[in-house]
């Protein structure tokens, strides 16, 4: 298996579902993918939580106010970060050069104490495949698949990262015939 699918965004878009379904509407970034399964941060849902109600023992607070994105139904009351990579902030998986994904206290910590990265999100879960379960559902015509972009990733507001992936890749993944898929 290749890692073809890192650093990429997935939308959820199977031939057939309800808007109650977990996924409806999400848009996912892959961290990780390899021959032991898949991690991803749902990237465009916050939910209303701060970084304050977690860490209240930091004494240098910064990013404290920062919302809380719903990474997904994995490890849900964990807090996992997504962020750009520094001299500081050693990442548990790099995604890129430039990009790394992190539930290290320390790494965590740092960016409240405002000790760089510069681009973050913060997650409570994420999202996780075994081995060979993305590709199936991707087969399956479960997901759409664009290219990652910075831009959306760490600088457009959650509810409107989907509009800009529509104006960067040039077709709206909300209306791609639900039949067709990508491959």
């Amino acid at each position: 298996m290749t890692d073809s699918l890192r650093n990429k965004f997935l939308y959820y878009s199977p031939s057939e579902y309800e808007e109650k379904d977990y996924f409806a509407d999400s848009l996912i970034y892959v961290c990780e993918n390899n021959k032991e399964g898949s991690i991803g941060l749902i990237v465009n849902r916050s939910i209303d939580v701060q970084m304050v109600d977690n860490f209240i023992d930091v004494k240098e607070q910064k990013h404290l106010n920062q919302k809380i994105a719903l990474g997904g139904p994995v490890e849900s009351t964990s807090i996992f970060v997504l962020h750009t990579i520094d001299k500081v902030n050693e990442p548990d998986v790099w995604v890129t050069n430039e990009i790394g994904f992190s539930s290290n206290k320390q790494v965590i910590e740092n960016i409240l104490k405002g000790k760089s990265p510069d681009k973050f999100i913060f997650s409570f879960g994420y999202t996780g495949w075994g081995p060979n379960q993305l590709e199936n559902e991707i087969a399956h015509n479960s997901w759409e698949i664009t290219n990652a972009n910075d831009e959306i990733l760490f600088d457009t507001p959650n509810n409107l990262k989907i509009n800009k992936l529509s104006e960067v890749s040039g077709f709206d993944p909300r209306i791609i015939n639900q039949t067709q898929g990508s491959s």
